[in-house]
């Protein structure tokens, strides 16, 4: 039986430093049915010319910019492969990557996306400490909604079937593009598979934790407004899903110092779903939060215990102290500091074990 063929679909716009290792990646996979398309966004850097070194060896497409879910709509538009993966410019695949997702696409007809594993990486390409990786499989859709556990976009391979049936990227979004996919291909029925290995490079850039804030969360409230037009669809997962919008970015508006904007952020997310601040669990993950995204690991929240500890008072003060707080919220006051001394007592508790 002959191999799968899969189209590995490269997007970039002015990504002419990186592209050439991107490609480089994708050329060396152990799979031996790959095709490989570069999709240049509207670039005016020396894109053309690295594409160019390549030859037959890929193909090279060129529009107009009009973002990053355009030309990878275009990449699916020309793509031949059963199977598809998206890799952005700067990052990187491993050899086995795509050989370990066809081999579990192959055997599992029902089975319709398939991530792995990743390490990060820095600027220069140098390997940054292991943070792991959610391992979920099957149905996705409350682990995707919760947006805790994020799966990078070059770690996918999916059947080019199912993206053609939701109609691929939307366009019109400019963030969370990804996420937008992968919800609407599980609220279709895709079932997800994990390759249990970090096979893919993702490259981390100096502030992109924390931008354009405020934009993202409108685009993930943007993208829940229509997933949840459906009436199929569980109203718990919905208020769930927007308390966990607005937490993370609560958070990161409190890591880049934006006292107010947080807290209106953390005011919006206690809205949505009240219970939350009575929860350990979810008080936890406040917490964790909290830390930057590369520092976000239990051992990190047990060692700085003080400051999450402080961090997590300081937002539930300011939340009660609220002038236009509602009366509802307001009756949690004490059930939510009763909350925050249980998180605070397990923090303890793990660094004392820890150090003992």
């Amino acid at each position: 039986m002959p191999a799968s063929l899969t189209s590995v679909i490269i997007p970039t716009h002015n990504g002419a430093r990186h592209l050439g290792e991107a490609i480089d990646s994708a050329l060396a996979q152990t799979h031996p049915a790959v095709e490989v398309i570069v999709v240049d966004d509207g670039s005016a850097d020396d894109t053309p010319a690295v594409a160019a070194r390549y030859g037959d060896r890929i193909r090279f497409l060129r529009q107009e910019n009009r973002g990053v879910s355009a030309a990878r709509n275009a990449g699916l538009g020309a793509a031949r492969g059963v199977y598809v993966s998206f890799l952005d410019h700067d990052d990187r695949l491993l050899p086995e990557k795509l050989a370990r997702q066809a081999a579990v696409l192959d055997a599992h007809p029902e089975v319709g996306v398939v991530y792995t594993g990743w390490w990060f990486i820095d600027e220069q390409g140098h390997r940054l400490p292991a943070t792991g990786w959610t391992r979920s499989e099957g149905d996705l859709l409350p682990d995707l909604l919760r947006l805790d556990s994020p799966i990078f976009m070059p770690a996918i391979a999916v059947r080019r079937a199912l993206v053609d049936a939701v109609g691929g990227f939307d366009e019109r979004l400019r963030r969370s593009e990804d996420w937008d996919l992968w919800l609407r291909l599980s609220a279709r029925g895709a079932r997800w598979a994990c390759v249990d290995a970090p096979l893919v490079e993702y490259r981390l850039h100096p502030g992109q934790k924390h931008r354009d804030t405020a934009r993202r969360l409108a685009a993930q409230l943007e993208i829940l407004e229509r997933l949840f037009a459906d009436p199929a669809l569980a109203p718990a997962l919905k208020a769930r899903a927007l308390q966990d919008a607005y937490v993370r970015a609560a958070m990161a508006h409190f890591r880049s110092g934006a006292r107010g904007e947080g807290n209106d952020a953390f005011h919006a997310a206690v809205r949505a779903r009240p219970a939350f601040v009575t929860e350990t669990r979810s008080l936890y993950q406040v917490c964790r939060r909290l830390l930057p995204g590369d520092a976000q690991r239990q051992a990190d929240v047990v060692a700085n215990w003080r400051q999450v500890s402080r961090g997590l008072r300081a937002t539930l003060e300011d939340l009660f102290a609220r002038g236009d707080l509602e009366p509802e919220i307001a009756r949690l006051a004490w059930p939510a500091r009763l909350a925050t001394l249980r998180v605070t007592a397990r923090l303890v508790r793990k660094r004392v074990l820890g150090a003992g």
